[in-house]
């Protein structure tokens, strides 16, 4: 027996044996803990998603917390799956325990998964043992719409039930949904597990409202909005329909895409992804007259861009839009309150970020703008600098962070007329709203409509805010991606030495005082290096990308 905290583990059980054999690991491939957990071809993730079993087990008792396991693969195909741990807090996992991940995932049998769990457990850094035995920590499992799921959830559940860990499947769920009911499952431990997913849409219904009438009671708004959303075949197709039938009256909302039946189209010529990188409209998407709201969400409705297509052909409005449109109307707020020099309020983003939008943030907002490397967790790690902290990807995957004093202030905050009143309010709505955690598409896409409706703007008077640089993506195929390395933030390289002189004397021919900028980095994912180019024109990004592929071939043989 293995003493973990004042749990008696036993790796030499038959039930800890058996089960290992049965999740045995793919020949031949090995698998790296990243950002989105592990993802990869579905049909090699058995033994992998066993194993995370027992890493939630493990991080359960470490935290004295429910955890996580969401199964999804997000924007891939169907083919695809993936598996991730959720924090006790709602949030992704600690960055520390990342390493223990890839350990385990890799650990060829029984043996090697005993052995790697009893240095985790002996080691002070990591913070196990603090757990009290009497307390009974769940693992919550839940996954998306592809058919790989249930056998992936299956072999969670077997990875703790071989290390007897006690779980809750929640069975199809989206990405946002799973992290509020584990936020909340260690926040509101009377409330019973099966409750939370109805918690979770009765927040968003009434934080909406609240957010719209500056009434905490949520009096009846309509919008007169009409919103077409392309649920990209995926989960949020679940949690949109009954909310349409719900929200009627309040907004119009009618949905595409919504075939959760045929994986084949999961994420198929549709989706939030799709129509950030190509800039082109979802299939099957009907376009009705101008006035409608056009926006599309991903696989497992984490991610949401808005996008027009008129006479003026397709225009997007992706995660720098709208994480704009969330700072204008959070600034007005906080001015309406007199509140903007007792809180700080911050917008973070990554260098892919178009810089049309850094610089209105920066120069006709005031607000101070931070860049991370690509990731979510490095936003939002960031983003909780701030006492408001606005963050989103490119991508259309983001959030903003409330912190204790935000709610604290305006809690106890004195108002002096009905405008103050309205705005504490919606302030505490947009907090409930808007996921503390983790992006939501869901929970984004109703926060757009209520900023655009109270702000009074509609498509083209929010496109109109900032004028995009024109810019350009390319991956270049090279031998050894990993030869270049960059600084933190990626907007300069620190190898090959002299790749970084070579961009600057690029882009200072194209004026980098009108804007024009480039950056290389190695995808964390493919055997490639990664060009970004944004300048005035569309002629002078051509020509930057250009130069700029033929120094990765010059200098990376």
């Amino acid at each position: 027996f293995f003493r973990w905290s004042k749990m008696a583990f036993n790796f030499e059980s038959a039930v800890f044996r058996d089960l290992c054999a049965q999740h045995p690991l793919p020949t031949g491939v090995t698998f790296k803990y990243g950002t989105a957990g592990f993802r990869t071809d579905a049909s090699t993730l058995d033994g992998v998603t066993f194993r995370v079993g027992i890493l939630a087990a493990l991080r359960a008792q470490c935290l004295g917390q429910n955890v996580g396991v969401c199964i999804t693969a997000s924007h891939n195909a169907a083919k695809d799956n993936g598996v991730k741990i959720v924090d006790g807090s709602g949030e992704m996992l600690q960055a520390h325990w990342e390493p223990f991940a890839t350990e385990l995932a890799n650990a060829q049998d029984a043996d090697a998964i005993a052995a790697l769990v009893k240095r985790i457990c002996a080691d002070p850094a990591m913070g196990v043992g603090i757990t009290d035995a009497k307390s009974v920590h769940k693992v919550l499992i839940a996954r998306d719409t592809r058919p790989s799921g249930a056998g992936l959830s299956g072999a969670a559940l077997d990875g703790c039930k071989s290390v007897g860990q006690a779980c809750y499947d929640y069975g199809i769920q989206t990405t946002p949904q799973l992290h509020f009911c584990v936020r909340d499952s260690n926040l509101q431990p009377t409330v019973e597990l099966p409750d939370l997913v109805p918690m979770y849409e009765a927040q968003l219904i009434t934080a909406f409202q609240q957010l719209l009438s500056g009434s905490k009671t949520g009096g009846p708004v309509n919008t007169k909005a009409k919103v077409s959303i392309d649920c990209a075949n995926g989960v949020g197709t679940n949690v949109l329909t009954p909310l349409r039938e719900k929200l009627q009256g309040t907004i119009d909302l009618a949905l595409y895409n919504t075939d959760t039946a045929d994986a084949a189209v999961l994420n198929h010529k549709c989706g939030a992804d799709m129509v950030q990188k190509e800039q082109v409209a979802p299939n099957g998407f009907v376009f009705e007259d101008p006035s409608v709201h056009c926006a599309t969400i991903d696989g497992d409705a984490d991610r949401v861009v808005y996008f027009q297509n008129d006479a003026a052909g397709f225009r997007l409005l992706d995660g720098d839009k709208i994480i704009t449109l969330y700072a204008v109307f959070i600034k007005q707020q906080l001015d309406i309150l007199g509140l903007g020099k007792d809180l700080t309020l911050g917008v973070v983003q990554t260098a892919y970020a178009n810089g049309g939008s850094t610089r209105y943030i920066r120069g006709q907002l005031h607000l101070s703008v931070d860049c991370t490397p690509t990731g979510v967790k490095h936003l939002h790690h960031k983003a909780l600098d701030y006492d408001i902290g606005v963050y989103f990807e490119a991508n259309g995957h983001g959030t903003v962070v409330f912190s204790q004093k935000v709610t604290e202030m305006l809690s106890g905050f004195q108002c002096k007329s009905a405008a103050e009143e309205e705005a504490v309010i919606r302030l505490l709505a947009a907090g409930k709203l808007l996921h503390p955690t983790v992006g939501d598409a869901i929970g984004d896409l109703l926060m757009v409509e209520a900023c655009l409706y109270l702000l009074g703007w509609d498509c083209e008077k929010w496109q109109a805010v900032y004028a995009d640089l024109p810019s350009k993506q390319v991956k270049v195929t090279v031998p050894n991606p990993k030869r270049v390395t960059t600084v933190w933030d990626e907007t300069k390289c620190l190898t090959p030495e002299g790749m970084q002189a070579k961009i600057d004397a690029i882009v200072a021919k194209y004026d980098p005082s009108t804007g024009a900028r480039a950056f290389v980095r190695p995808s964390g994912t493919e055997p490639v290096v990664r060009i970004y180019a944004e300048a005035v024109c569309a002629s002078k990004v051509e020509g930057m990308v250009k130069e700029m592929e033929a120094v990765l071939i010059e200098m990376l043989p």
